[in-house]
């Protein structure tokens, strides 16, 4: 064996060391890398969460809030009325209004008078309801409604679109 060849067997394991050390370091970097991207959709999935929680938290107090405001008032009944109009804000006579109480399936029916008027009397409170429009002649904008009845409202206009 001539030396040069002799030099190079005696740095055979440096190669060896070097390739696994380089190999703990990439196997290190990959495991932080990935705990890395772990922890951030964690937190991605815990504000999601949270926000969730935030928005419910908020309607129950908001509901609480409805019924402490109203506590020395009985409001058992309501009242719903307002109008139905053309495009040019013109009151639509005969337009029939067709009221679903979601809560107990009643079902209720009016028809608007000479000048658009329509009105909805005895109504129960805190009760979900839907509202249909119709006329043979118009179609509506928003011809159905849904909303849920506090107390009277009457501001529930319709208007005919051209």
């Amino acid at each position: 064996m001539n030396k040069k060849t002799q030099e190079w067997t005696n740095e055979s394991g440096a190669a060896l060391a070097t390739v696994m050390f380089v190999s703990v370091l990439l196997l290190t970097a990959s495991a932080f890398l990935l705990s890395a991207v772990g922890n951030n959709s964690r937190n991605s999935t815990d504000v999601l969460y949270e926000a969730k929680a935030y928005y419910a938290a908020e309607s129950g107090l908001q509901a609480t809030i409805n019924v402490l405001r109203h506590r020395n008032v009985e409001y058992s009944r309501a009242v719903l009325n307002r109008r139905v109009v053309d495009y040019n804000g013109r009151g639509i006579s005969g337009a029939t209004l067709l009221l679903v109480n979601f809560n107990n399936g009643e079902k209720k029916t009016v028809i608007t008078n000479t000048f658009g008027y329509y009105s909805f009397k005895d109504l129960a409170v805190m009760d979900i309801y839907n509202l249909d429009v119709a006329h043979r002649r118009y179609k509506f904008t928003e011809s159905v409604r849904t909303f849920s009845l506090e107390g009277d409202l009457t501001d529930m206009n319709f208007s005919a679109a051209r």
